[in-house]
């Protein structure tokens, strides 16, 4: 939690946004839950946990502050990366339907 409270707004810093998509024992959900909780940072988005699959009742999964993606993987090559974001950035200000985009229902 230390190192969450050196970046808060109060200590000089712009409340980031923590994001892991590394490995899971970056840290854990009490920390991250602590760290939201007392505005050490902004929010949190997660794809990796401490523990996988996450459980039902951890409570990241009902924080207001957090965001929790699918952990799955697949091929993707550095090359593809950019003109996939180009290519969805130009759908998305043209009004125009995005792919791969995350079905809410199906919860990936």
């Amino acid at each position: 939690l230390e190192k969450f409270q050196v970046a808060n707004s109060t200590n000089g810093g712009k409340s980031p946004v923590f994001v892991n998509v590394g490995r899971g024992d970056v840290t854990d959900s009490p920390t991250i839950v602590a760290a939201l909780d007392a505005n050490h940072i902004s929010a949190a988005i997660l794809d990796v946990f401490e523990e996988e699959p996450l459980p039902a009742s951890n409570p990241l999964w009902k924080h207001p502050k957090v965001t929790l993606s699918p952990h799955v993987s697949g091929l993707t090559r550095a090359q593809d990366v950019p003109n996939l974001v180009v290519d969805q950035y130009g759908r998305y200000t043209n009004g125009k339907p995005l792919q791969y985009v995350v079905n809410w229902d199906k919860s990936y």
